[in-house]
């Protein structure tokens, strides 16, 4: 029994850092490399903004196969499962958010 939820928490803790690691990747902007130490991302010069496609691309990969799998379990009535799966998936949008829009926000 504990054995099964230690497997599902840490599949879903890597399937979270797998997705980080991709967002990330995704998302180098064209002057990120001109940042230097002591410096924020509100000293880079703007750059055109080409997240119109790759943002909602990546939460639509990213989410799709947790919540696929949060409604399987909510109809099978595995509830740790549901709740480790809204967790992840939480986590998902909200890294997501950040990663795309939440860093620049105070640069406005």
């Amino acid at each position: 029994m504990y054995k099964s939820r230690l497997v599902e928490v840490l599949s879903v803790i890597g399937y979270f850092l797998m997705a980080c690691f991709f967002m990330n990747i995704l998302n180098i902007g064209e002057y990120d490399w001109m940042l230097q130490s002591g410096e924020s991302l509100c000293d880079l010069p703007l750059d055109d903004d080409t997240k119109d496609i790759t943002a909602p691309l990546l939460v639509t990969v990213f989410g799709i196969p947790l919540l696929i799998a949060l409604i399987r379990d909510v109809f099978l009535k595995h509830f740790f499962k549901v709740a480790v799966y809204f967790l992840g998936l939480i986590a998902v949008i909200g890294y997501w958010w950040w990663i795309f829009w939440g860093k620049y926000s105070a640069c406005i």
